[in-house]
C-alpha cells in the first residue's frame, strides 16, 4: 500500500484480512488509514487575533494597512521575546550569553548602533543583569563596563516625562512605532494607536538600580565587587538617580 499525498507529520498504514468462502474462492478486506501525528504544541505565527486581523486586510487588498499593521505585531513579537524569563539562576555564562544577545538586537534598532529611547528601559535592565553575570562570571573589567552602560540608560530614563512620544527605531519594521511613555500604548505611522502587553518592560524604574547594586540578597554576583571604591562609585550614581 503507497499512500499518495500525505503531509508532513502524517503516516499511512492498511490492514488486510483474508476469508476464503466454502468454494475455496478468497476475499480480501482492506483498512486503510492517514493519521496525522502532531508535535508539540507551540506558538504559531497568524494563531492570534494581531496576526488573524493583518491576513484579512491581506486578502482584502489594503496593502497599505496589512503592512502597517503587520509592523505593530513585529513589535509585540519583539517585545515578547525581550520580555521573556530567562531562568538564568546560577548560571553566569548563560546570562551573559542570553543579555547580551539582546543587547546586540536592540543596538541594531536604532541608527548607528544607537539603542532607540523606547528600549532605553530594556536596554537598562539588560546591561544591569549582564553586568551582575560578569562579575558573577570573574570578568571584572566587562562587568564594569557593562554596569556603567546600564547606569547611562537610566540617567536616559530619568528625564523621560507621561505623555513623551519615544521612537522604537527601524521605521519600515515596525510601521514608525512610537512608544507613549507612562501610558502603556504604541503611535502608529498611519496615526492609530495599540496597547502594550508588556509596557512595564518598557518602563524600568531608573531609581530600581539603586536597589539592585545594595540589595542584601537577590544580586549575589555583584558580592565580589561590592567593597571597591569603583563600585562605591556607581552605588552613588544610582542614588543620585534614585532620589531625583
Amino acid at each position: 500500500y503507497d499512500a499518495i499525498d500525505l503531509t508532513d507529520g502524517s503516516v499511512g498504514a492498511v490492514e488486510y484480512a483474508y476469508v476464503a468462502d466454502e468454494d475455496g474462492d478468497i476475499v480480501v478486506f482492506a483498512d486503510r488509514t492517514g493519521i496525522r501525528e502532531l508535535p508539540p504544541p507551540i506558538t504559531q505565527y497568524s494563531a492570534i487575533e494581531g496576526e488573524a486581523i493583518e491576513t484579512r486586510l491581506w486578502d482584502q487588498g489594503k496593502w497599505q494597512a496589512t503592512q502597517v499593521k503587520n509592523g505593530a505585531n513585529n513589535f509585540h513579537l519583539l517585545l515578547h521575546f525581550l520580555a521573556r524569563p530567562s531562568y538564568n539562576i546560577y548560571n553566569a555564562p548563560r546570562s551573559v550569553e542570553l543579555n547580551e544577545f539582546r543587547m546586540d538586537l536592540l543596538h541594531l534598532l536604532g541608527e548607528d548602533g544607537e539603542v532607540p529611547p523606547a528600549w532605553q528601559g530594556v536596554y537598562a535592565r539588560n546591561c544591569l543583569v549582564c553586568a551582575a553575570a560578569l562579575f558573577g562570571n570573574k570578568k571584572t573589567e566587562e562587568g564594569y563596563e557593562h554596569l556603567d552602560r546600564a547606569l547611562k540608560a537610566c540617567e536616559r530614563i530619568s528625564q523621560f516625562k507621561e505623555g513623551d512620544l519615544l521612537d522604537a527605531g527601524k521605521k519600515e519594521l515596525l510601521s514608525g512605532a512610537q512608544y507613549e511613555y507612562g501610558r502603556g500604548v504604541i503611535l502608529l505611522s498611519d496615526g492609530t494607536k495599540e496597547p502594550v502587553s508588556y509596557h512595564w518592560v518598557l518602563e524600568y524604574d531608573a531609581s530600581n538600580m539603586y536597589y539592585s547594586v545594595t540589595a542584601p540578597s537577590g544580586w549575589e554576583w555583584f558580592d565580589s565587587v561590592r567593597g571597591e571604591d569603583r563600585f562605591k562609585e556607581y552605588v552613588e550614581r544610582a542614588k543620585k538617580i534614585a532620589d531625583k
